[in-house]
């Protein structure tokens, strides 16, 4: 698939080809139909949110689930199809870090 990939700060993202691994515990597969970068992307492209790169920025989009392998260990936002099937559409909005019960989980 398509991703706007960012290599390191103040650079321009670069739009490549990148592969996935398949969903691991408690994870979903979604396929992006839309995605948008917001305020919070351009901090870590200005490099006031360190994180390691390469990384895909976007965190709001709209999506198709294509895979679930687990429940989710939490019912917030990090898990937005936890009660979908494949083919579901939804919208996600993922948190930039986990829940305390999604990361006592892991």
């Amino acid at each position: 698939m398509k991703a706007a990939v960012l290599h390191a700060p103040n650079q321009p993202l670069t739009i490549e080809d990148v592969s996935l691994t398949k969903p691991k515990s408690r994870e979903v597969l979604l396929r992006t139909a839309f995605a948008g970068l917001c305020h919070s992307d351009l901090h870590f492209i200005e490099g006031l949110y360190p994180h390691p790169t390469p990384v895909v920025l976007g965190h709001e989009s709209a999506a198709v689930v294509r895979a679930i392998t687990s429940s989710p260990a939490c019912r917030c936002s990090a898990a937005p199809a936890r009660n979908a099937s494949p083919a579901t559409r939804t919208s996600v909005r993922t948190p930039r870090s986990r829940c305390r019960p999604a990361r006592r989980a892991a």
